[in-house]
Parts: C-alpha cells; sequence; structure tokens
C-alpha cells in the first residue's frame, strides 16, 4: 500500500476513483432490482415483464377500482346532461331557458323555491312556483301547454304538479273568451336524502 501511495499519480487517482463508483452503482444496482422485483409483483408481471394474467395484483384491484369509480362518475354525468343541467342549483336556469324557448315564449319568470318537504321516507321533494314577472302578461292555450311539456319533456327529475290557468280578460258569462290566459305553475323535483 506505501508503494502505491508513494507512486500515487493521476491514473491511480482514476482507478480508485472507478473501484468507488463501481462499488456504489453495484449497490445501487442491488437496490434497484429489489425494487424492480416488487414493482413487478404489484403489476403481476413476470421477469421480461409480460403479464401473468395475475388478477390478485394490487394494481389490478386499484385499476378494477377506478373503473368502476369512472363508470359510476359517467353515469351520474349522464343522468345530470339527460336532465338539461349539471346540478340543482341550476334547476331555475334550466325552467327559465324553458320559458324563453323560442316554441314557448313566456318571456320573463319568477321561479320562487320553497323549503324542502319530505313525504316519503328518504326523499325529499323540492317545489318550485313558477309566475310570469308581469301580472298583465297573457299566452295563447299552445304555449302553456309547450311549456309544461318541455318541462317534464327536458328532465326526468322534475314534474309539473300544479298549474292553473285563467283568463286574462273579464268576460260576460254568455261571451266567448279570447285565447289569451295567464298562469300559475308548481313544479317539483324530488330526490334521494343525501345524494
Amino acid at each position: 500500500m506505501k508503494e502505491f501511495l508513494q507512486g500515487f499519480n493521476s491514473s491511480r487517482a482514476m482507478i480508485v476513483i472507478f473501484l468507488l463508483a463501481s462499488v456504489y452503482l453495484g449497490y445501487e444496482a442491488y437496490a434497484g432490482a429489489a425494487k424492480v422485483d416488487e414493482a413487478r409483483d404489484r403489476l403481476g408481471l413476470d421477469a421480461e415483464g409480460v403479464p401473468m394474467g395475475a388478477p390478485t395484483a394490487p394494481v389490478h384491484n386499484l385499476l378494477r377500482r377506478i373503473v368502476d369509480q369512472a363508470k359510476r362518475y359517467t353515469d351520474f354525468k349522464e343522468q345530470l346532461a339527460s336532465d338539461g343541467m349539471q346540478q340543482e342549483a341550476n334547476l331555475q336556469s334550466y325552467i327559465r331557458n324553458v320559458a324563453k324557448h323560442a316554441k314557448i315564449g313566456l318571456g320573463r319568470i319568477d321561479v320562487n323555491v320553497s323549503p324542502t318537504k319530505s313525504i316519503f321516507k328518504g326523499s325529499e321533494d323540492r317545489e318550485f312556483r313558477i309566475r310570469h314577472k308581469d301580472n298583465k302578461a297573457d299566452f295563447s292555450r299552445l304555449q302553456l301547454c309547450n311549456f309544461m311539456f318541455k318541462l317534464e319533456d327536458g328532465s326526468n327529475r322534475i314534474r309539473v304538479t300544479e298549474f292553473k290557468m285563467s283568463n286574462a280578460e273579464r268576460t260576460e258569462p254568455e261571451d266567448i273568451p279570447n285565447d289569451r290566459w295567464s298562469f300559475d305553475c308548481k313544479v317539483t323535483m324530488r330526490e334521494k336524502v343525501g345524494k
């Protein structure tokens, strides 16, 4: 060793550095191989990286849960999309958009929310009272019928539960009234508690 150190030069320094580096890299390769084996076990792969078809591998369980949750999310999102609303708070916007529909043309309406009621165990009803902003506004029966139809047709979560029509002009009993009506409407949305 004394001779090695006495004649220590750059070549010998490189030998020492490479020797230490190879020991370190060998240790890292050994630790990395253990990590690779553990990852293969978790993924259910053989030594060549080919799936062994091990359905009990932890990653398969995780993937199954992810796929199940993704399907549930997609189903829920499609249900909301089929209702024409993204969430319950947008129900008022949905009602207003139906009222503004080209074939309905009710214009500006008031939508008042009543407190929720629980009629059946495990579900609650939310009621929305709909009136036109202008008390003197009048509409044809076709407009009002289209409005009721479109409310229920565009959403499987709400139902028209009350609809009152009154003649816009006061007429004598013997007179034939014109086809202009004012309305008062109530729609109900039923949903499961805790949804």
